[in-house]
């Protein structure tokens, strides 16, 4: 429940309050929101009873309100993803809330690469056997652009087919690979020994007009899946061809009508935004009072992931905003710090920031910290959007 939350904030802070505070009567009459708010709410008992449901619900629907007039540049619908404008309005909104509260608020702004379908994939074949691949089960987009219209596909070297029983097929790792490969064509390449960004990075260098990347055909390695294009050292790359990447039976279907004299002709077309340095926004708020050399952050991602995303994070987000104005009022031992992080969904984007540019004595400062995320499951609050799985890299 949001109360054990509260009450483990209370406990990680071990002396958080200035001085023991009478605890509220079981048997008094409830308090109204203002009421909570006037009053010094600096024991655990306190905190609890005026943390509820009817006053995260309003934050939530702030949250709504906000996605729903800030819809994304990609699909046009409600959404708080990073790099947005409904991302920063979330954060304007935190900001002014905690500043109103009384707290000491700080924007933290850096900048990623921003990256949204502004279109559904497509991937299909027209010859020698007309189909059209269907989305997620047959094949997913890498996070790649560009549109390759009717080319022919070309398997790059490397490619072992009947598959060994564990990993060993290289191929697509080195430009060796690709010896031989006609400029304009669509690359087919096995999963294998190397990240995906660089076996597209070598068929891209080919001359390749797409990749189609299957999976390698082992135990574990036959479906449909997904994977992050990064490079040799491990940096994330935007290919400007399109990416698919499918399962191993459509991957040897199509080696085999390469090798039978009759290639496949293949559309591929993922229509996509990139937008290099997008800033994002990390809130910073904290308490005036307390010990800056024993410091307790609370914190939550504000982000969303395709969409409001009012489970994951609007609650978690709307829960430490109350608790902070709920403690508005409190003079705590040690100092308070929440945190509304941008960026997560994309992979931690903002607490990463936050953390690489504290010094070694911030650091030593910070006692304890607190995550809320995903808090609406205990609300009973609806996802609005399913969480999309890490994808492979090889």
């Amino acid at each position: 429940m949001v109360s054990r939350f509260v009450a483990g904030l209370c406990i990680a802070a071990l002396a958080l309050f200035s001085a023991p505070a009478a605890s509220a009567s079981s048997g008094a009459k409830p308090l109204t929101s203002a009421q909570c708010l006037a009053r010094v709410n600096d024991t655990v008992t306190k905190l609890v009873e005026c943390v509820r449901t009817a006053d995260l619900w309003q934050h939530m629907q702030k949250f709504q309100a906000i996605a729903d007039a800030n819809l994304s540049p990609a699909d046009r619908r409600p959404s708080r993803n990073s790099g947005e404008p409904g991302y920063k309005a979330s954060a304007d909104y935190v900001a002014q809330v905690m500043g109103a509260a009384g707290y000491n608020v700080t924007i933290q702004t850096y900048t990623f690469t921003y990256y949204a379908f502004t279109g559904i994939p497509t991937w299909s074949e027209s010859s020698p056997f007309a189909h059209t691949f269907a989305l997620s089960s047959e094949w997913n987009p890498g996070q790649s652009t560009g549109a390759t219209p009717g080319a022919t596909l070309q398997p790059a070297g490397g490619i072992i087919i009947p598959p060994t029983p564990t990993p060993s097929s290289s191929s697509g790792c080195t430009s060796t690979d690709f010896a031989g490969f006609v400029p304009g064509r669509i690359a087919l390449i096995q999963r294998g020994s190397c990240f995906f960004g660089v076996k597209v990075l070598n068929a891209q260098a080919a001359g390749a007009s797409g990749v189609v990347i299957f999976n390698e055909g082992n135990p574990g390695r036959t479906g449909a899946f997904g994977g992050s294009l990064v490079d040799a050292a491990g940096n994330p790359i935007i290919p400007t061809i399109p990416v698919a990447f499918t399962s191993f039976a459509i991957g040897q279907d199509l080696y085999n009508a390469y090798q039978s004299g009759t290639p496949p002709v293949m559309s591929i077309n993922i229509p996509a935004v990139v937008k290099e340095n997008a800033p994002d926004y990390n809130v910073i708020a904290e308490s005036k009072g307390g010990d800056p050399n024993h410091v307790l952050v609370v914190d939550a991602h504000l982000d969303a992931i395709y969409g409001a995303g009012m489970l994951d994070n609007a609650s978690g987000s709307a829960t430490i905003l109350d608790i902070a104005q709920e403690m508005k009022n409190v003079n705590p031992t040690n100092k308070l710090r929440f945190i509304w992080f941008g960026g997560e969904e994309l992979g931690l984007l903002g607490s990463t920031f936050y953390v690489n540019n504290l010094s070694s004595n911030d650091l030593n400062h910070i006692g304890y910290d607190l995550d809320a995320d995903a808090g609406g499951r205990l609300l009973r609050l609806g996802r609005t959007q399913p969480r999309v799985p890490v994808a492979e890299r090889h």
